[in-house]
């Protein structure tokens, strides 16, 4: 993590355990693709498995970019990870777009459509000043914009292990299509909230550095 006090370790292990299970869950999920959708929504089939598939890579990839000793010990390693990350976070978000709004696609309606509308704009700003920043060398910069980059993997996460709850009490799997949709705003919401406090206390408060714009 960007540091090692015991707020910044009990938020990496929540990190890794949700995004673990997510990309488990994920991954699981492409073998559903092609029966997700009829001969109309080949486009949304097609734009669905690879959303998944750069999903799961956005997903992973905080996991060891906000691991200390690959940091320090790996520096290259780290950039190239991070490289990458920054693709897949796009690429995602790209593909998360053309699935919910292709034709043929009846899964998703108001919630999921919006938030792809918000994360075509928000991902994208989100990984440029990252890397943008991390060019500059403004280190504390570059951590924050990957942290709400983080966030929104995260929350995403945290989504699954609600879907998850969801169907065990319910008993099975009617209607998790419109627990996402009307979920996945607060979910994504919430954590970026979160995600903004710990910002504002790691870097804004104390003797820390202000960093010059976030």
């Amino acid at each position: 993590m960007i540091s090692n006090t015991a707020l910044d370790r009990t938020l990496y292990i929540y990190m890794v355990v949700v995004l673990s299970v997510f990309a488990v869950v994920a991954s699981g999920s492409l073998v559903f693709v092609p029966d997700s959708y009829g001969s109309s929504g080949v486009v949304a089939m097609l734009a669905s498995g690879a959303h998944i598939f750069f999903g799961v890579l956005y997903v992973l990839g905080p996991i060891a970019q906000f691991n200390g000793k690959i940091r320090s010990k790996f520096p290259s390693v780290h950039r190239w990870l991070g490289r990458l990350t920054l693709i897949a976070m796009v690429a995602t978000a790209v593909f998360g777009m053309w699935m919910n709004l292709a034709p043929g696609n009846t899964h998703f309606q108001l919630g999921m459509r919006t938030m792809a509308l918000f994360l075509i704009f928000w991902v994208p700003l989100c990984a440029y000043k990252a890397f943008t920043s991390a060019r500059k060398r403004n280190f504390q910069l570059h951590q924050i914009w990957v942290l709400r980059l983080a966030a929104v993997a995260v929350g995403n996460g945290a989504l699954r292990f609600g879907l998850i709850g969801f169907m065990i009490i319910t008993g099975g799997t009617e209607g998790t299509d419109e627990f996402v949709d009307q979920t996945i705003w607060f979910f994504i919401g919430s954590h970026s909230i979160l995600v903004e406090l710990y910002i504002q206390h790691k870097f804004f408060t104390g003797v820390n550095r202000k960093p010059s714009s976030a």
